[in-house]
Formats: structure tokens, sequence, C-alpha cells
């Protein structure tokens, strides 16, 4: 299945704007690259929606927040949920500070996000709506029933998956129409990516 993911990405070299931290952002387009694909970094927000509707794919990265580098993200949020593009959201840090809980509040709220790819720590805040966090790092224990919380508050989800960073799945639910109560659930300390539609 990866192999042919990535022949897809490959054959298309679709075209991904990150609007992601100074920290991270050679390592994003290095990696973009590697793949295949064309990253393109866009962060002020009078060019951020435009260039959004260019792409076939967005990135938002909350790791170094700035009200303009939050409003790129809100702007190219909206554009994308407006154009079907799949949105990547790294809630990083979330639970820090209540600027970036609010700011990953107005963007589960405002732009239709595919994918949250956050530690236990990043999901459970979300989740539990609560901060704490000392900093990026996983301290919280995770667990299937954080992460089927905080898709069901999301909205329309047709499917859940939670990994554990190594390349293993803690939890996969697939339901047309929502989620089940009655699905097993596992918890961890690692990272969890929840999936909350599909990305083609």
């Amino acid at each position: 299945m990866l192999a042919g993911l990535m022949s897809a990405v490959r054959a298309g070299a679709p075209l991904v704007h990150c609007i992601t931290n100074y920290v991270t952002a050679n390592d994003c387009a290095n990696l973009l690259l590697a793949c295949g694909a064309s990253p393109i970094m866009a962060d002020d927000p009078d060019e951020s929606a435009e260039i959004t509707r260019a792409a076939a794919a967005l990135v938002l990265n909350m790791g170094t927040p700035s009200p303009r580098r939050l409003e790129a993200m809100l702007r190219s949020g909206r554009a994308a949920s407006e154009t079907g593009l799949p949105v990547v959201l790294d809630p990083v840090g979330v639970g820090c500070s209540s600027l970036r809980m609010e700011a990953a509040r107005r963007l589960l709220a405002e732009a239709r996000i595919s994918v949250i790819r956050g530690n236990a720590s990043e999901i459970a805040a979300l989740a539990e709506g609560r901060r704490g966090e000392r900093g990026v790092d996983s301290a919280a224990q995770g667990s299937v029933a954080l992460a089927r919380s905080l898709a069901r508050d999301t909205g329309d989800v047709d499917g859940l998956r939670v990994a554990d960073g190594d390349g293993g799945v803690l939890g996969h639910e697939h339901h047309r129409g929502g989620l089940a109560d009655d699905e097993a659930a596992a918890d961890d300390d690692g990272v969890l990516a929840l999936q909350l539609d599909a990305i083609v």
C-alpha cells in the first residue's frame, strides 16, 4: 500500500502548501522533495489562500505561532475547505498556552481538517480542552478513547486511525455515518495520528 502511494506521489508531483514553524521548515521541504512532491512555504496572510488554492494539499504546523502566521493558517484552511483539499494539522504544544489552544479550536471550527497529527499530550489537550503541557514532549498517556472523543467533537468523521509513531496502529475504525461506540480501545504514550477523513 505504501509503495503504491509513493508511486502515485512521484507520478503526480503534487504541490503541497506548508505553513510550518521555522524549526522544521527545511526538513519539511526536503522530505516532500524526497517523496516526489513539490513543497511551497508561504505564511503571509496576503498570499496564503491564493497559494493554497493552487496546491494539492495543505500542512499546518503550530510550532511557532504568531498572529500573522495563525491568520495565514485560518485563511488557507478556509480556502482548502472550499476547494476540498486535504489538510493536515499538527497542533504542536497546543496545551502550552491559551493562544495555541484558541488557534487550534478556530482551525478545527473553520477548516475541514483531514488529519490531526499529534503526540498523546496534544491529542489529550485538544480532546479535553485542558492546558498544562511543559513543552512539545509527550507527557500524557494516549488512548483511542481520547482520539475518538476528539473525532466526535470535530464533526463529520468517517474514519479514525490511531498510530503509535513506530508504524503500529493502536486503533482503526471506519464507519459510514460516524464512529461506533463498541470498537476496541487501546492505550499508548507514543505519537498519535487522528485521521478524520480519507486523503486520496
